[in-house]
């Protein structure tokens, strides 16, 4: 890098008194001699490379700080000017500060400082409403030779209520060089150098009691920083995308749902996933969304749209807790058939005057948790002569609504229990029945038989 040339910031008149003010009884911040408090963090001094949103126009009513960027890109063949301002942030509230010096050096192989007059239409103390705005004057440049000498005007027209908290110390104009070498220089604040005086009786130096934090190029990461004829250096730039579904119902995405962050340039593939009883329809949010693949250079929002299909495909136990279903149709009983709740259907918003199983509508039901899984679950129960199941079926279905009218539809094994084989001829039929438990008119042919073989 480039030797720096140092230029010295200062106001005579507001080095003399601050020379008083440090002079004074040492003061605690928020009571007499001795008191202690808790400190609030450091007052922070840096360089801005952007002044956009900088201002306290009108009456002062209306400050702004706008955002501190660290860099500037600039050119030397075109010779680019642009504005640097040195700013303070993070002044207790309960303070104002009555004047400022401080050292400032800059590459003067590379860029002039150039003439700009400073008032309170241009550059000003960034306050709350109600304080004074605050002019400063400087010597006639642009300026080749060290050192640079500029006089402050102290800050003592600040109004102390309310207080400011931020606010710009000075403004200056960099003209970059034909003559410079591509490459990123630092404008840097001698720390040594840095004065803030306080306004606040019996005085004092705000930097001595709080602490200040110098944002320069010796600071990580850094500040101040002019890059000619190349990039401005910087951590990975991130965006986040947003990802949301519609209805929430419909189903999920990947990237989940939600906020995810990548980095800049990422080419970011979308995908839905709908829930059963839906279908995905399309992409919205952001332009870039609509194709189902997203480029990460800003911040964006997508959108994956579901239809319903017509039919959810639902869950469902015949007679819960017992397998293999076996059902009698000879039965005058009744056939329990549970419409379970999973992660993407709620048993509990099926319409139970709408169901019917095979055929049957139910003659009772009842919301309870029959797998144990903690969720509610609906039960119904159907009279079993009132099915349509036909010997030789191995599957019995089930049909219904939901309250707001989306179909449902599920399915279970079952194994019907042939009518010729009754409990008493299945057992006789095994040569193991006893006696007792022969059919009498059986035992009245086996007797007469045996009667005729004794004769």
């Amino acid at each position: 890098m480039n030797a720096l040339v140092k230029t010295t910031v200062f106001s005579a008149l507001t080095l003399a008194l601050l020379a008083g003010l440090i002079a004074a009884a040492v003061w605690l911040p928020g009571g007499s001699s001795g008191s202690v408090r808790a400190q609030p963090p450091p007052v922070i001094v840096g360089f801005d490379m952007d002044t956009t949103g900088n201002s306290c126009p009108g009456d002062g009513t209306d400050c702004s700080l706008g955002e501190i960027n660290d860099c500037v890109e600039v050119h030397a063949a075109t010779e680019d000017a642009f504005d640097v301002d040195v700013f303070l942030e993070g002044l207790p509230l309960d303070e104002s500060i009555l004047g400022a010096a401080y050292s400032m050096n800059f590459p003067h192989a590379a860029v002039n400082v150039i003439a700009r007059t400073h008032n309170s239409d241009t550059v000003n103390l960034i306050a709350q409403p109600g304080s004074m705005l605050i002019d400063l004057s400087e010597t006639p440049l642009p300026d080749t030779v060290s050192p640079h000498e500029v006089n402050m005007a102290d800050f003592g027209a600040a109004e102390y209520n309310p207080p400011f908290t931020h606010g710009v110390l000075g403004r200056y104009t960099f003209k970059v060089l034909p003559t410079a070498t591509a490459g990123v220089y630092a404008l840097t604040i001698d720390p040594a150098t840095l004065v803030l005086g306080r306004d606040v009786p019996p005085g004092g130096e705000l930097c001595y009691y709080y602490g200040c934090d110098i944002w320069d190029g010796n600071w990580d990461p850094q500040y101040g920083l002019i890059a000619i004829d190349t990039a401005c250096p910087g951590v990975p730039v991130e965006y986040t995308l947003s990802m949301a579904a519609a209805p929430p119902e419909g189903g999920t995405t990947d990237p989940p749902l939600g906020d995810n962050v990548f980095p800049e340039g990422a080419v970011v593939p979308l995908s839905a996933f709908p829930n059963p009883g839906w279908l995905f329809d399309s992409w919205s949010g952001d332009p870039d969304c609509l194709d189902g693949s997203v480029t990460m250079d800003a911040n964006k929002s997508c959108t994956a749209n579901f239809i319903p299909t017509g039919v959810i495909v639902v869950e469902i136990d015949i007679k819960p807790g017992s397998w293999p279903n076996s059902i009698n149709l000879k039965s005058k009983g009744l056939i329990p058939v549970a419409i379970l709740t999973t992660a993407s259907f709620d048993a509990t918003q099926v319409d139970s005057d709408t169901v019917r199983f095979a055929g049957a509508a139910p003659v009772r039901w009842a919301l309870e948790d029959v797998d144990g899984d903690g969720d509610i679950d609906l039960v119904l129960h159907f009279r079993t002569r009132e099915t349509d199941i036909a010997p030789g079926d191995t599957e019995a279905c089930l049909t219904g609504q939901t309250y707001d009218g989306i179909f449902i539809e599920g399915c279970d094994s079952i194994r019907l229990v042939p009518a010729s084989r009754t409990r008493a001829s299945a057992i006789f039929a095994s040569g193991l029945a006893p006696l007792g438990l022969v059919p009498p008119s059986v035992l009245g042919v086996a007797w007469i038989g045996a009667l005729r073989c004794r004769r």
